[in-house]
């Protein structure tokens, strides 16, 4: 039994210090370890110059300086490489990895490229030099005599990122806008071994009712089309993210995009709220479960202008007529139209008439508004630019006289609001504050809301009336007057 415990000991001693001796380095090589890799990553790493330490311990850099780099080194007549004066060991640095993140592929060997299972990372038997390292993280070591092991941290923060933009946030009936959707991917959701596996990303889109006609236009990956999906019975489009074998599809990182197009309908609401649609990206894992959803969503907002007709006593009237320059549909048998466009279609009319109540309301207007800068937000002298429409009254209410000159409206939400919109120094929008809201109604009209003054027309003589007994007196004057002269003729005639 002793014999048997001395031989295991003796083994283990053995195998003990082979796995000691096989974590030294080879003479004149270093290592260089990436902790907290993220797993799926890539990490690759890219000697710079040369490096020798003397018997004290200096280090002295030898190689060429490429061009991108040659104001943050310099290179004396010895070929020694140092750090030109005036620049900060961050600043070298920095330049240094947007360097080597901007090399091609085919500047790393395969042995210095290297993708992370979830756990610590090695790249070992390096010759002494400066490197760098190319990963989402990046960073910039020194691998000498002195120095010969080194570990990066890699922060592993890479995280899924989603926004959702349109081409147009003033809008009409009928318009056909496009959405885009882009989300960063991730090929795993967590850190280390305990990451997740990711096998496909699912987007859902609300699609309200103010939107039809759905069509998706196209869906990249890093840049390069893929199969184009439309969106399924549930409003959802699956994008598979892993092949038959579980390998991943994409790199991790690769940035999607997906467009598509929808037709404003006769649904869009025309009050300051807006329509809004929100879009959620949820990655599903190998295991069955999925990660936590991401969200965001855009706005669109439709105009509409008012009209109320009334004499000058304030008065409604009905029975007036107005051309209007583009065409309506009218929504059942209300006063309300809604905008059809500029051609004549089934049911579209460019004529409306004021019923008792003297109103017209047109709705699912556009109206042009500027693109202001944050800056203008902050400042407050944020502009926009008002879409004037010109209306005619073709027709005006019996007893009233027509209007001898076109008017001029313009659309505006059924609410009067202000909105004030807040930026980081991104430019990332932060806060939207809604103040000042006003019903849009006859009774306390506000912009968009036109009154239309009708005056009754100029009282003409009537028979029977005054203007008769004017021309009877009239007459009888002329008579009287020719009887008079003709009687002193005559009495002048005798005489002679």
């Amino acid at each position: 039994m002793k014999k048997i415990l001395a031989l295991v000991l003796a083994m283990l001693m053995v195998i003990g210090m082979t796995a000691a001796l096989a974590d030294v380095p080879a003479a004149n090589t270093g290592k260089i370890t990436i902790a907290n890799a993220a797993k799926g990553e890539t990490y690759k790493i890219y000697k710079l110059f040369d490096a020798t330490v003397g018997a004290n311990g200096e280090i002295a850099y030898t190689g060429s300086i490429p061009s991108d780099l040659s104001e943050f080194f310099t290179k004396d007549t010895a070929g020694n490489i140092s750090k030109a004066a005036g620049k900060t060991d961050a600043e070298v640095a920095t330049a240094v990895q947007n360097f080597i993140k901007a090399l091609p592929d085919s500047s790393f060997t395969e042995a210095n490229t290297k993708v992370a299972e979830g756990s610590a990372l090695e790249f070992t038997n390096l010759p002494f030099g400066y490197y760098g390292i190319k990963s989402s993280q990046g960073a910039t070591v020194t691998v000498d005599s002195t120095n010969p092991t080194v570990t990066v941290y890699d922060k592993n923060e890479k995280e899924i990122e989603l926004s959702k933009t349109v081409d147009d946030t003033n809008v009409k009936i009928g318009q056909t806008v496009t959405y885009t959707v882009d989300f960063t991917s991730v090929n795993y959701v967590g850190t280390g071994n305990a990451a997740k596996k990711v096998d496909k990303y699912t987007i859902t889109d609300t699609l309200p009712a103010f939107l039809k006609d759905v069509v998706v236009t196209g869906i990249t990956v890093g840049g390069t089309a893929i199969e184009t999906k439309q969106f399924d019975e549930n409003k959802k489009i699956e994008i598979p993210w892993v092949d038959a074998e579980g390998n991943h599809l994409y790199a991790n990182g690769a940035i999607v995009e997906i467009t598509y197009t929808a037709v404003v309908t006769d649904s869009v609401d025309v009050t300051a709220t807006g329509n809004t649609n929100k879009v959620t990206l949820t990655p599903h894992f190998d295991d069955g479960t999925e990660g936590q959803p991401k969200e965001d969503e855009e706005t669109i907002w439709s105009y509409t202008f008012g009209l109320i007709k009334v004499d000058d006593s304030g008065a409604a009237l009905a029975d007036a007529t107005f051309l209007l320059p583009f065409y309506v549909k009218q929504v059942g048998d209300s006063n309300v139209y809604n905008y059809a466009g500029t051609t004549a279609s089934d049911g579209a009319v460019n004529t409306v008439t004021t019923t008792d109540n003297g109103q017209i309301y047109i709705h699912g207007i556009a109206t042009d508004e500027t693109h202001n800068t944050p800056a203008d937000e902050e400042a407050g002298t944020a502009a926009v630019i008002d879409t004037e429409f010109s209306i005619t009254e073709t027709v005006a209410p019996k007893g009233f006289n027509k209007l001898t000159a076109a008017f001029t409206v313009v659309a505006k939400p059924e609410r009067s609001t202000t909105v004030k919109r807040y930026w980081d120094e991104n430019g990332k929008l932060t806060d939207t504050v809604t103040e000042t809201i006003t019903n849009f109604t006859a009774a306390e009209p506000v912009s968009g809301f036109k009154t239309v003054i009708n005056k009754a027309g100029a009282e003409l003589p009537s028979t029977g009336g005054m203007g008769t007994t004017i021309l009877y007196i009239a007459g009888s004057v002329l008579v009287l007057a020719a009887a008079i002269l003709l009687i002193t003729k005559r009495r002048m005639n005798a005489n002679d």
